[in-house]
């Protein structure tokens, strides 16, 4: 990179201003833990003073974030979380509506078996007083 800039400007007959350490920076990165410059420690100072200083106030920058972002999805899994309680609220309601369904069809059910036993044991009174 610093080949190909210096090759721009030397065609020219001005002297080249090449900003080494910002070239350094952007090709090698930064450590975002520490907001340290690889291969510079503690000296990115020195080189690249507004980098540097800033990180601080970045870090706090990004902790932020990170607390919002951390607010957002704590947000979507309540809203989730309330959903889904709503849909196994309307089930357990459905359940309960059939199941009332099922006890009454066998209140019925029972019933009728009565009523039939009740016509057998008439019909049979009947045959043994004609027998």
């Amino acid at each position: 990179m610093v080949a190909i800039a210096f090759q721009l400007t030397n065609e020219s007959t001005e002297t080249p201003d090449i900003d080494v350490a910002h070239i350094y920076l952007q090709g090698v990165g930064v450590e975002p833990k520490k907001w340290r410059v690889y291969g510079l420690g503690t000296h990115a100072s020195t080189f690249y003073p507004d980098f540097v200083s800033s990180s601080s106030s970045t870090s706090s920058y990004y902790n932020t974030l990170f607390d919002e972002r951390l607010r957002q999805e704590l947000q979507e899994i309540q809203e989730n979380l309330h959903i889904k309680n709503e849909e196994i609220q309307q089930k357990n309601e459905e359940m309960q509506k059939q199941i009332e369904e099922m006890k009454k069809r066998e209140e019925e059910r029972l019933k009728r078996q009565d009523e039939m036993q009740h016509k057998i044991l008439q019909t049979d009174q009947i045959m043994c007083k004609l027998a």
